[in-house]
């Protein structure tokens, strides 16, 4: 089954602790105080940034709508941040994605990816000594949000349990931040997967507000 994914870019920079915020203006000032979140166990709307520039992700029919009436509403009155500048569009575009397998591992990063919760942090952290132990302890949680998104886009669950091939190459934990009061502790990591993923999709928690975009690189 292929689904459609939006994406629409913004001539604006924005910090990562004001993204909710800018969100909710958004919402306010554009949709009229309606909320965007569907119910689902994966966020259709996606709040992004790219080294500080804004973006959103948005998927299927439901994105599209999300993205038309933001083209077609007067941006004027959405403010960036307390700076008060003017939201502008730089560019819109929509690609097709049907989710599959791959004939081989395909490299991904994940960046500033938080897999846990603060208990299982403290068990991941109990680890320390361990890499080997560390890497699987990581893996199962980044299998579990790769599922989240799969199932999503409607990939059997028991296919991806039995084709999934997962590595992960190396992670760094990033510093922990204090965020809608919440400490969240961040890492970056690089991954081998036998699944065709599209660009700038968010794996874990905090993924709708610029946490665990995950993006291919290349070796070489």
């Amino acid at each position: 089954m292929k689904h459609l994914i939006s994406y629409i870019h913004f001539n604006n920079q924005l910090s990562i602790r004001n993204l909710k915020d800018f969100k909710e203006c958004l919402v306010d000032r554009v949709f009229d105080g309606e909320p965007i979140d569907k119910e689902d166990s994966y966020p259709t709307i996606q709040f992004k940034l790219f080294e500080k520039n804004l973006f959103v992700v948005a998927f299927d029919d439901y994105g599209i709508k999300f993205i038309d009436k933001i083209i077609n509403s007067d941006l004027s009155t959405v403010k960036i941040d307390e700076t008060g500048e003017d939201l502008k569009i730089s560019r819109v575009y929509v690609k097709n994605y049907e989710p599959e397998f791959s004939s081989s591992l395909l490299h991904y990063k994940l960046k500033s990816y938080i897999p846990f919760h603060t208990a299982s942090y403290v068990s991941f952290r109990a680890l320390d000594g361990h890499e080997e132990q560390q890497h699987e302890y990581l893996r199962r949680f980044v299998k579990r949000h790769l599922s989240q998104f799969m199932r999503f886009v409607n990939m059997d669950k028991k296919e991806f349990n039995e084709k999934l091939q997962l590595e992960i190459e190396y992670f760094s934990e990033k510093s922990t931040r204090l965020l809608y009061n919440t400490m969240l502790k961040p890492f970056d990591i690089k991954l081998k997967v036998n699944l065709i993923l599209p660009n700038c999709i968010g794996l874990g928690r905090f993924n709708k507000y610029g946490f665990g975009n995950i993006a291919p690189f290349s070796e070489d």
